[in-house]
C-alpha cells in the first residue's frame, strides 16, 4: 500500500479544514441571500421529502429487577434520542443503534426513541417483575376441566380472608381517587379510552403478574364463567369476614371475601358484595368483565374498568 507523503497529507488536512469553513449560500425567492457555514450543516433535503419510517426490532419488554435487555433501531437516519418516563422503574442508554433497557424496580415503564432527523417517535412497553417475588399464596387445584389454579387470596392479601388492594383494570398501583379522571389508559373520560387490547393476562397492564412474577396472571372471562359454573358455592364467613366459597369437583376449595369496590375516594360494599377483575375487556366499551359475589350468588357482569376492585389471580 502506498503511504502518504507527509506533505500530501499536510494538504489533504488543510484542504478538509477549508472545507467546513466554507460557507454555503441559499438564495430565496424573494433574492435575499441565506448564509449557512457548512460545519454547522447536517443534512440537505427538501420539503416533502419523504423521510424513513422509525423501526425498532419490538415494541414490548418483560425482565426481572436487575436484567437487562436491548432493542434494535432497524431504520436508516442513524440519529436517535432514547427517554424512559419512570427511570426509577427502567432505565435506558443508547449505543449507537442498540438500546440497553436497565430493570431497577417492579412496575411500568415507557421508553420512547425519537429520529432526531424526521422526528418520528417509536414506544417501548417495559414491565418490570420481582426476581423472587415473596409470595405466600398457594395456588390451589380446584379439578377444573381447563386445569386452571386458582390462588388462595387475592393481590395485596395476607391471607385468604384479607381484602387485600383494589386497582382499576389495567393499572397496577393503588390510589387515592378511582373515577376517569384519574385513569391512566384514557384521556379523562370512558370515550377516550386507550386500546390496550382485549385481553391483558400476562403483560404490563396485570397488575397479578407485575405483583407475583412468574406465571401467576389475571383470569380471563371464560376462567372465571369455568370456575362459576364447574364450582358450588356458598355464602359463609371466615375468621370474621363475609364471602363466597367455590368447591370444586375435586373437593377442593377458595374463598373470595366480600371485599366492595372503590370509586371516587370511597369504598362501598364492604362485607356485603365485592367485584373481581378479569383479564377480558368488552369490545368498543369501556367496560371490563368482572364476577360479582354476594349472598344470593355469584355472576359475571361488566363494570367501568376505571373503577377499584380486587383481583384473584389464576395460573
Amino acid at each position: 500500500m502506498k503511504r502518504l507523503s507527509l506533505s500530501a497529507l499536510v494538504l489533504l488536512l488543510s484542504c478538509t479544514a477549508a472545507f467546513s469553513q466554507r460557507i454555503m449560500k441559499v438564495e430565496k425567492t424573494d433574492g435575499t441571500i441565506v448564509d449557512y457555514p457548512v460545519k454547522d450543516v447536517k443534512r440537505v433535503f427538501f420539503e416533502g421529502e419523504e423521510l424513513a419510517n422509525l423501526v425498532i426490532s419490538t415494541n414490548s419488554v418483560s425482565l426481572k429487577v436487575g436484567e437487562t435487555s436491548t432493542v434494535e433501531i432497524t431504520s436508516d437516519s442513524g440519529h436517535y434520542t432514547i427517554i424512559s418516563d419512570n427511570p426509577s422503574i427502567a432505565t435506558a442508554e443508547l449505543n449507537v443503534t442498540t438500546i440497553i433497557i436497565q430493570a431497577v424496580a417492579v412496575g411500568t415503564a415507557t421508553i420512547t426513541v425519537t429520529d432526531t432527523q424526521s422526528g418520528k417517535t417509536a414506544t417501548i412497553e417495559v414491565t418490570v417483575i420481582a426476581d423472587d417475588p415473596k409470595i405466600d399464596a398457594v395456588a390451589v387445584d380446584l379439578g377444573l376441566p381447563s386445569g386452571t389454579l386458582w390462588a388462595d387470596r387475592n393481590v395485596g392479601a395476607n391471607s385468604p380472608e384479607d381484602y387485600g388492594g383494589y386497582y382499576a383494570c389495567g393499572e397496577t398501583e393503588e390510589k387515592e381517587v378511582y373515577d376517569w379522571s384519574t385513569y391512566t389508559h384514557c384521556d379523562g373520560s370512558p370515550e377516550t379510552c386507550h386500546d390496550i387490547g382485549s385481553n391483558i393476562a400476562g403483560t404490563q397492564y396485570d397488575v397479578a403478574h407485575v405483583k407475583w412474577g412468574g406465571s401467576w396472571k389475571m383470569p380471563t372471562r371464560d376462567q372465571m364463567k369455568e370456575l362459576v359454573k364447574k364450582c358450588t358455592s356458598e355464602w359463609t364467613t371466615v375468621n370474621g369476614v363475609n364471602g363466597r366459597k367455590f368447591t370444586g369437583p375435586n373437593g377442593n376449595s377458595i374463598f373470595l371475601p366480600a371485599s366492595g369496590l372503590r370509586w371516587a375516594g370511597e369504598i362501598y360494599y364492604v362485607g356485603t358484595w365485592g367485584r373481581y377483575w378479569s383479564s377480558t375487556f368488552y369490545e368498543d366499551d369501556p367496560d371490563s368483565y368482572g364476577l360479582d359475589v354476594d349472598s344470593s350468588e355469584a355472576d359475571g357482569e361488566g363494570y367501568p374498568r376505571s373503577g377499584g376492585c380486587s383481583v384473584r389471580p389464576v395460573r
